[in-house]
């Protein structure tokens, strides 16, 4: 009911399809990923069919992934489905989201670095940069949450779940713990205890 009020006062008219055409264009995006990966086909069906069921039009482009990187790099997409996998540390964020690679006036060519949407906010540049460099935890943590506060509000990318795991052990071993981030399962290998 929300895109279709949305859609209506941006004097869009549902086609024959069910899909919304808007100024003469049809409401068609398209959704790049990589191609082979099981989870990714199977999110790209889950998110083409609520897409159609709100009057728009999903077109899967999945690629190899030696094609499909340096298409994101070169920001030629619309919509984007790939894995970011991020460290127990907030460190390193302003390489995503910093303004210095995005493409803006002063950096036309832009789009360096990992900030292949193009996202500038300098309140979320400058809170990242300020915890990257502060020492004090408590302060970094106040300026990551003031980070990704700004990052919620903006939207530059939607998380859309966590890639499943699987961890494989000896029952026998105690104090494993998974960790889905970068440092994986061995992240707490000083806590393992045999028997």
């Amino acid at each position: 009911a929300k895109v279709a009020a949305i859609m209506k006062a941006h004097n869009c008219t549902k086609g024959g399809d069910g899909i919304y055409t808007c100024g003469g264009e049809k409401a068609s995006v398209r959704l790049g990923t990589t191609s082979g990966n099981k989870l990714r086909e199977l999110a790209v069906e889950i998110m083409q069919a609520q897409a159609k069921d709100a009057g728009i039009e999903f077109r899967a482009d999945s690629q190899p992934s030696r094609l499909f990187f340096p298409r994101i790099a070169g920001n030629k997409y619309d919509l984007a489905l790939f894995a970011w996998v991020g460290s127990g540390d907030p460190a390193g964020q302003v390489d995503i989201y910093g303004c210095a690679d995005a493409k803006t006036a002063d950096n036309p060519n832009g789009y360096g670095g990992s900030n292949w949407k193009g996202y500038c906010n300098p309140k979320v540049t400058n809170a990242l940069k300020g915890s990257d460099a502060a020492l004090d935890p408590k302060t970094r943590i106040k300026l990551v949450n003031a980070a990704d506060a700004q990052l919620a509000n903006d939207v530059p990318t939607i998380p859309l779940y966590q890639k499943p795991t699987y961890f494989v052990f000896k029952t026998s071993l105690k104090g494993l713990v998974d960790n889905p981030t970068l440092q994986g399962p061995t992240w707490n290998t000083e806590a393992w205890k045999a028997g």
